[in-house]
Parts: C-alpha cells; structure tokens; sequence
C-alpha cells in the first residue's frame, strides 16, 4: 500500500459518524442515479440480504433463499447459474443480460452486474450488486430484427410508380458503352481513361 492508501485507510477508521453518513448518503445518490435496483447476495448467493428494486421488481424486505425462483424466469435459471458459479470460483466481477420476473408480473430483461466483497484473506463476504431494466432496449432490438426479416423475406419491387420520377445513375456496363462510343468518334469524356 502507498503512504497516500495508508492515510485514506487510517482516516477512514476515525471518521466521524457525521462523515461517515454523509459519505454513505452520496454512495447511495450515486447507485439510486446509476441502478434500477440495488442488492446484496451472500458470499455463496444461495441468498438475497437486500434488494431494492425501485419499482422494476418487487422488493425482498427480508433475507431470501428463494430469490433466483422468485425473480429469474425458468428458461434462464441454468444460464444465471453457471455465470453465478464462474464468478464465485474467480472471485471476479459478476456481469450478465437475462429475462426477470417485473413487479407487474410481465417477463423483462435486466443487465446485472455484482463485485465480491473480500475480507482480509481474500474470502468472499458478499456480493454487492446493481441492475439496470434493459426490457425496451431489447424490445427495440427484437422489432429491428423481425423488421430485417420480413424485409429479407420480401421481393424487391423492380419498379415503383416513383421511380420514374428519380434519376438512377448508370450501371457500369452503361457507362463502359458510353465511354467506348465516345472515344470512337474522337471525344473524351473524362469518363473511361
């Protein structure tokens, strides 16, 4: 640790509890202003300590076993799962796009992101964690890819009733036939060199 680590750690450790709920309030502005919900995991995530869901997801007042029946549609449970235990045999950063049960009920999407918290041995203690609802970004993108679909499934109209009125610039071929006939009577057209 650098001298400058050192006196942050000491200062920290002193600090006045008027200090330490001012710094916790402005950690808490900043994941309100950057999360749509907020939550807590145990080390092993076999339960939920905290969850604040702002509205998106019904929130878990007390800690939670249930929570990945609760709140992860069937269909994505194996695949929340296997990232969980990649990132808990790693102990790193916990990051993934899947469907949720929303509060309302309806089927949405979440981008989830949880760091481990590690003691002083490097033991996970828990897992702090936001997520963002992502269901009309994905909304968005599922209209565009049906879109692209039905328009590659479709025959391209070889005219419209506005295409005579539009000019088309020359095919090569038609170009490479004015550029001949124009070098034979003598001319350049700038065209063919």
């Amino acid at each position: 640790m650098h001298a400058s680590n050192d006196r942050h750690v000491t200062q920290s450790a002193y600090a006045s509890p008027e200090t330490l709920r001012a710094s916790e309030a402005r950690y808490r502005a900043l994941a309100t202003a950057s999360a749509d919900v907020i939550y807590r995991m145990s080390p092993d995530w076999s339960e939920i300590r905290e969850l604040d869901r702002r509205g998106f997801q019904s929130d878990a007042a007390a800690p939670s076993g249930t929570w990945l029946s609760r709140y992860v549609l069937p269909q994505d449970r194996l695949y929340v799962s296997a990232a969980i235990d990649t990132a808990m045999r790693s102990k790193t950063t916990f990051e993934l796009e899947h469907r949720v049960a929303r509060a309302d009920g309806t089927p949405g999407w979440t981008f989830s992101r949880a760091v481990p918290v590690l003691d002083a041995e490097g033991q996970i203690v828990e897992w702090v964690g936001a997520a963002t609802d992502v269901t009309e970004r994905k909304r968005n993108e599922q209209h565009l890819r049906n879109s692209e679909e039905r328009f590659a499934a479709s025959p391209i109209p070889v005219s419209s009733p506005s295409a005579s009125s539009t000019k088309r610039a020359p095919s090569s071929r038609q170009t490479t036939h004015f550029a001949r006939c124009s070098t034979r009577r003598g001319r350049t057209s700038g065209l063919a060199r």
